[in-house]
């Protein structure tokens, strides 16, 4: 059906099963689901560039509403990746993408500028920002941004900052901040005040 709901159940399902699982799905449920094409016209609206994802922390304040203030309670977890480097041209926004949307630190810029090479290389790893619920289990992307060899942790910090008060003005609050202790995330640990402990 066309409710809030049940395009929430459609796209859900679509996103689990895949293109090709999802038509059959519905094969075999006579047509009562929504097309893939539909459910895929439904999710072009969202905007999903590098950055914070605002659409998906008004998603989640949407939800929120139904939700228990305990249950609002989250920890934020940031994981990185490597991807393949590709430089690619965006139809919809009519740019091309690939690039990082967070600066290296001034350190590699400084030795790329002594070696001759490209300040600004493509991404080869995307960092993931999600919140994830502490008493009751969601997991949510909330913000993504693609780096190359490294990345600034003060720039990254701000970034962190913003997405912790967009998160609590939708009424939930980061009780912890989840990464590994990479160089760079170490940085950002740094920026953000947090001191490393050897104990």
């Amino acid at each position: 059906n066309n409710t809030p709901l049940g395009r929430a159940k459609a796209i859900h399902n679509y996103a689990v099963l895949g293109s090709r699982r999802y038509e059959h799905m519905r094969r075999v449920n006579k047509n009562q689901w929504p097309g893939a094409r539909t459910v895929r016209r439904w999710l072009e609206p969202i905007n999903a560039d590098p950055g914070i994802l605002k659409d998906m922390i008004k998603i989640l304040k949407g939800q929120g509403q139904f939700m228990a203030d305990k249950d609002k309670f989250c920890n934020l977890v940031v994981d990185e990746m490597a991807i393949n480097p590709r430089c690619d041209f965006d139809v919809c926004s009519e740019c091309f993408t690939g690039c990082p949307s967070i600066s290296p630190t001034i350190a590699v810029l400084e030795q790329r500028q002594k070696k001759n090479q490209p300040l600004v290389m493509l991404a080869n790893h995307v960092m993931s920002v999600m919140v994830a619920g502490l008493g009751w289990r969601y997991k949510i992307i909330v913000g993504y941004y693609l780096t190359d060899q490294s990345f600034d942790g003060e720039l990254f910090s701000k970034e962190i900052i913003k997405i912790i008060q967009d998160l609590f003005e939708s009424g939930f609050r980061v009780k912890n901040l989840s990464m590994d202790m990479g160089p760079c995330n170490i940085a950002t640990l740094k920026a953000l005040g947090v001191n490393r402990s050897e104990e």
